[in-house]
């Protein structure tokens, strides 16, 4: 699925006005969002909509026509004068039955306040992707007073007083909306990082643009769409056994950090890899052991609990017969650790895909030489906010101020594959072409879970998906694991190996 600016939306929006009336779609907007309504939960409830002057405030009205023909409470706040409708909103305007409260100046605020505390919903229609200035005066009073309102709050195609093309806010403030549903295809602005907090869930739903205009518009960002995802799963032959299914090297974990290991390997083996050869130093040897039995060990040799180098013919060895790595998770930062990453690099054989996480960023950072020896390798990195900010020396706060335009430029200029984790988490390949996640939880943001992320790469990527391929369904299932985990426990508490008990399902959901 494509993510398009403003300017390509209006585009194809334009384009399909030629062949489809502007009340059809509208209709189909308003549909949309009502389903939205009836998946939340309409019985007993009531709905207040605030309809602005142009075709969002349209969708608002039409909106409010459905809720009447199902005899849901539905209460209109128009800020705009009829007169001055384009005919499309004034269709769905005279359709109305009840009467809609025109708010003409800012005294006739006060009107609102009540119904804004005793409706169960609040729907956003006062301003859609278009908006370009500022908002002020009785649209910014009146955005003020709806933030402070219980009712759950949905925004139709963008909340009002954020720009679809960079995610600010226009003014001095902006609707605060708990789900936006964004019509046909993500608009560029609302993934980023200053959006999230008034965008809150992302829903995409189609209103029957034309496609064939769609295919016609270019663009190099991209949405995760899970429907896109369906039948891509391998089907295992009756031949199959465990070490043709997939073998994976997992270099992870140390004395203080051992889970980082445990879990990496276990979400491995739960992406459906067969067999699972697990790196540790020797002194861990028995803990490895005792956490995960199903796992080859192979102990790393060690002197005074600090590792040994490793030759080039050990880097063979460890290699010989797997077919994805990972390097990194709890891997430790110390000058030896350091020796020993810089060793494997330089001999690891470079046709086998290999992801870098953890620690494994952390050395790389200190050290950008070892990315000279990542040339024509097949690898991907996994750095989560602060790690990116490293990579780039930079506070955390200029990387979320240019989040995508630093990954595609790291990307580019070291030709790796790239996940910056996070809430809509990106990919991006050596081309410089961007995929923001669609699935996600805010329960991921707990200890480990990066870890089972990463080795759920590397047990696609040992399957034999490419590099683009296993990264796009291992964001889908790892965001997905926290969407399902979420909905049965709640907003918090997870622990990350809960997230690799949900992974064999949600494979199974994809086949």
């Amino acid at each position: 699925m494509k993510v398009l600016s403003v300017k390509q939306m209006a585009q194809w929006d334009r384009l399909s006005l030629k062949k489809i009336p502007a009340t059809k779609l509208m209709f189909r907007a308003a549909q949309a969002v009502f389903h939205l309504l009836q998946e939340e939960g309409l019985q007993n409830k009531s709905v207040l909509i605030l309809a602005g002057p142009g075709n969002n405030g349209g969708d608002g009205l039409a909106l409010a026509t459905l809720l009447e023909s199902f005899n849901i409470p539905c209460q209109v706040f128009a800020f705009f004068k009829k007169e001055s409708l384009a005919p499309s909103p004034k269709y769905f305007y005279n359709q109305l039955k009840s009467p809609v409260i025109h708010i003409k100046e800012k005294k006739e605020l006060k009107k609102i306040k009540a119904p804004l505390n005793q409706s169960n919903y609040l729907v956003d229609a006062l301003f859609g992707i278009g908006l370009n200035r500022p908002i002020q005066g009785i649209f910014e009073k009146a955005l003020s007073l709806a933030n402070q309102s219980q009712a759950k709050k949905i925004a139709i195609d963008i909340p009002s007083g954020i720009s679809a093309e960079t995610g600010e806010v226009l003014g001095k403030t902006a609707f605060k909306a708990d789900k936006t549903l964004s019509f046909e295809v993500p608009k560029i602005g609302q993934l980023k990082p200053v959006a999230w907090d008034y965008v809150g869930k992302l829903f995409i739903r189609p209103i029957g643009l034309l496609k064939s205009e769609e295919k016609k518009i270019k663009t190099k960002f991209y949405f995760n769409d899970p429907q896109e995802l369906l039948g891509s799963l391998k089907k295992r032959s009756f031949y199959s056994h465990k070490r043709s299914v997939g073998k994976v090297l997992i270099l992870a974990g140390s004395s203080k950090m051992m889970g980082a290991g445990y879990l990496a390997a276990l979400a491995a083996y739960r992406s459906g890899a067969g067999w699972v050869k697990w790196g540790v130093p020797y002194s861990c040897l028995s803990v490895a052991t005792s956490l995960l039995p199903e796992a080859i060990i192979e102990p790393l040799e060690e002197k005074k609990q600090k590792l040994e180098p490793i030759s080039p013919n050990q880097v063979h060895s460890l290699c010989q017969e797997v077919d994805s790595i990972l390097l990194g998770p709890g891997w430790g930062r110390t000058q030896t650790s350091l020796i020993w990453m810089e060793t494997f690099l330089q001999h690891y054989p470079k046709n086998k895909p290999l992801v870098l996480d953890g620690d494994a960023l952390y050395l790389l950072a200190k050290n950008k030489k070892l990315f000279s020896y990542l040339k024509e390798a097949k690898v991907l990195l996994t750095p989560h906010l602060k790690e990116m900010a490293r990579l780039w020396t930079i506070s955390l706060e200029e990387l979320l101020a240019k989040r995508e335009d630093l990954s595609i430029k790291l990307a580019k200029k070291y030709k790796i594959f790239l996940i910056l984790k996070g809430h809509h988490s990106l990919f991006i390949n050596p081309k410089g072409n961007l995929l923001f996640n669609a699935c996600d939880s805010t329960v991921l943001a707990s200890a480990g879970s990066g870890d089972v992320l990463a080795g759920l790469l590397s047990g696609l990527l040992s399957q034999g998906y490419s590099l683009d391929l296993a990264a796009k369904l291992g964001l889908f299932i790892h965001g997905r694991a926290g969407e399902l985990w979420e909905k049965k426990q709640g907003p918090q508490g997870l622990l990350a190996r809960d997230l690799c008990q949900e992974i064999p399902s949600i494979l199974g959901s994809l086949i």
